[in-house]
């Protein structure tokens, strides 16, 4: 009986060992199990996640507007054609500002009219330039509305003997330029003469010496007496179809014209009634028409 007590309390002992070296255990190892996440709105792909809300991009080109002198511009952008999100956003650019050459905006084409040009009035309400007036511009625009009145021709010596004239633009309302209009303007380069013009006078653009190309339109019908005589830089002339006459001396004195061009046959040309010395002192030798050439008759 004492044997068996005894083996009883050795595993009485034994069991208590063991429990103290449980809880005495070092916890210095342990790792606790990641949380459990709840499932993400995305999909795997080799390893990297894309959420598939997420758009691909299909990029569209916003083209740039070109600024003008009433409005402004934008700059090149993009956009994405399937979310419509803005990639690359346009910016507004400036309005460009007037630049006048000879009146004329190189922009856009916006012409300056000069003022200050002195006028009367004809019988039917329109009226023509009688003289520069006021006028101080070096190249000259000549409205086609003054005060109301509708501008329908040049006087004679309207512009006559300007020293500082360079430059003359003339509207699509007038019809007449009168004799001397322009006579001895000595810097006068460049004149624009339109269609609607019928007639030129007599020493309309005479001794204007820095003229170095003129262009008759086909309304007109006379190249009046000395209407170009003294030009002495004059190198090239495009003369209208509807010439009937060259009068007398119209290029006398035109030293370096060495091109004379004819918006007619050859046929019309030699039609032509030409007055002594028309062409005195003039070197070009032939005639360029629109089938062909002829010889000028000196």
């Amino acid at each position: 009986m004492r044997k068996k007590h005894l083996l009883s309390v050795i595993s009485l002992l034994l069991v208590l060992v063991m429990l103290f070296s449980f809880t005495a255990c070092d916890m210095s190892g342990y790792v606790p199990l990641p949380p459990v996440s709840a499932p993400s709105d995305s999909t795997t792909n080799n390893g990297n996640s894309t959420p598939t809300n997420q758009c691909t991009h299909i990029e569209v080109i916003d083209a740039a507007v070109a600024p003008t002198c009433t409005a402004t511009g934008l700059t090149e952008g993009k956009h994405c054609s399937v979310c419509g999100t803005v990639l690359v956003k346009q910016t507004t650019t400036p309005a460009l500002v007037h630049n006048y050459i000879k009146c004329v905006c190189e922009f856009c084409g916006d012409i300056k009219y000069s003022v200050g040009l002195a006028y009367e009035l004809n019988s039917d309400g329109t009226c023509y330039i009688s003289d520069i007036g006021t006028c101080t511009d070096s190249y000259i625009y000549i409205p086609e509305y003054i005060d109301n009145h509708k501008v329908t021709g040049i006087g004679s010596y309207a512009l006559d003997q300007s020293p500082y004239l360079k430059s003359v633009g003339i509207p699509g309302t007038v019809t007449s330029i009168g004799a001397c209009a322009f006579d001895d303007c000595p810097m006068l380069a460049s004149v624009t003469i339109p269609n609607s013009v019928t007639s030129i006078g007599d020493y309309a653009f005479a001794y204007c010496r820095n003229l170095t190309s003129i262009t008759i339109p086909d309304n007109v019908t006379v190249i009046g007496d000395m209407t170009f005589n003294g030009c002495t830089n004059l190198t090239s002339v495009t003369i209208g179809k509807g010439i009937t006459s060259i009068e007398w001396k119209a290029f006398q004195y035109c030293n370096n014209l060495s091109e004379i061009t004819f918006n007619g046959t050859v046929a019309q040309w030699r039609a032509i009634s030409f007055q002594a010395d028309w062409n005195r002192n003039v070197p070009a030798s032939r005639v360029i028409c629109t089938d062909g050439y002829t010889y000028i008759e000196k």
